[in-house]
């Protein structure tokens, strides 16, 4: 949701504010930009593909429904709305609960490389001759290739602009603009991309979330991560940092899910974080609010993790007395409790002091020790009844755990 004031005058849409928007937008995200009215005409559009939408009529048959069904979920929203051609547009309502005023189109976009059938489709649907089938091709290799991960992120990115203030003139960030540098050409031939991220360090240390190494993730957030993302940049506004710590809350979230955190959990303490965020206006201050979030979204998967581990381990002390005549190999047994071979083994080692091979061995001759106690079963029937097949080898075990053999201590039991 976001406040739609901004974007009217006098109850109608506020065009040179949407200008700004569009042309923000698209200097941001390479993706071209269209507003349309309450008819869902285009009034203005900003970008090298929004041709598309001139090009053919029903490009985008099925908007008007898309809309309504947004509306009857709330006042006004973004979200991603596909064509009949597989062209994607990042839809922003314009609305309140009396009145639509129109819509914020970032797009068209691909999800995936232009078929031949998005080709097919629009040749026949537009009864286009096959001459004009390269000139349809040109047109769909313009149209810019996003994942779900960069769409989700420019989602957000239009949800923060359409919620900010709007900027005075004057507030030009330290940056001496020219007239003449205010165009699409000069913007992108005089622009070189900088690699500001650093993102083997990212995955490190997401992988260290993910695993609760609290002390790990301490180090790297203030020896590295900070510096890297977090840096105030000596401006007034803190947009940047704001931005880059929503983009982290996300981040957090999912390796806190992955490390097990469940997911309405993560979730709604990255909701959280964000709306913290953006109520901050001291960099000092929205530090601390990031490290702690940081360290929360840490300590939630090593909480997880401790309970997880506990409950692990009682279900396969569980399986192992179910299971004790039989062969208990401990690949089986991972995959029944959903580990790795290798996790289970390490994890089963560091939460029970002792290796799993092992702790089977001790639960079969304590259990032997009670039947040869209680009963008169043949030391064979019970060496087979605890899951030794061969008489030898348990009395060798027997003899390591208890330092005596089967015989010799079924005859002391009977003596007391």
């Amino acid at each position: 949701m976001y406040n739609i004031s901004n974007l009217l005058h006098d109850d109608k849409l506020n065009i040179e504010y949407l200008e700004d928007i569009s042309k923000t937008l698209y200097y941001s995200t390479g993706i071209s930009v269209t507003v349309l009215n309450e008819s869902n005409n285009s009034i203005y559009s900003f970008g090298g593909n929004t041709s598309i939408l001139d090009s053919f009529d029903d490009v985008l048959y099925g908007l008007t429904n898309h809309i309504y069904k947004i509306q009857a979920r709330a006042i006004n929203g973004i979200s991603t709305f596909t064509t009949i051609y597989g062209f994607s547009f990042i839809t922003a309502i314009i609305a309140n609960e009396n009145n639509y005023y129109g819509a914020i189109l970032l797009g068209p976009v691909l999800t995936e490389q232009p078929s031949e059938r998005i080709i097919n489709e629009i040749l026949k649907r537009n009864n286009l001759p096959l001459s004009k089938r390269s000139i349809v091709e040109n047109a769909i290799k313009k149209i810019s290739v996003i994942n779900n991960a960069r769409n989700f992120y420019v989602c957000k990115l239009l949800n923060s602009i359409l919620s900010a203030t709007p900027l005075l003139e004057q507030d030009s960030f330290g940056v001496n603009l020219k007239p003449e540098e205010i165009n699409d050409d000069y913007i992108f031939e005089n622009t070189t991309e900088v690699a500001n991220y650093n993102y083997g360090l990212e995955r490190l240390f997401m992988s260290k979330v993910s695993s609760g190494d609290i002390e790990t993730v301490k180090n790297l957030f203030k020896d590295q991560i900070k510096t890297l993302y977090f840096t105030n940049l000596g401006t007034e506004s803190l947009r940047p940092v704001k931005n880059n710590g929503i983009v982290f809350s996300t981040l957090l979230a999912r390796a806190a899910i992955t490390g097990g955190v469940e997911p309405d959990i993560a979730l709604s303490h990255a909701d959280l974080y964000t709306k913290k965020i953006e109520d901050i206006y001291r960099y000092n201050e929205l530090i601390n609010v990031i490290e702690q979030m940081v360290l929360q979204f840490t300590d939630f998967v090593l909480q997880t993790s401790e309970v997880n581990h506990v409950s692990v381990v009682k279900k396969v002390s569980k399986y192992i007395h179910s299971h004790l005549s039989e062969q208990i190999r401990l690949n089986d047994v991972a995959e029944y409790v959903d580990l790795s071979p290798n996790y289970f083994s390490s994890l089963f080692k560091r939460e029970m002091g002792i290796a799993f091979a092992d702790y089977v061995n001790e639960i079969r001759i304590k259990e032997s020790q009670f039947l040869l106690e209680t009963t008169d079963y043949s030391i064979v029937d019970i060496a087979v009844a605890v899951g030794f097949n061969n008489q030898n080898y348990f009395t060798t075990i027997f003899r390591k755990h208890t330092g005596t053999t089967p015989k010799q201590f079924r005859m002391k039991s009977s003596i007391k």
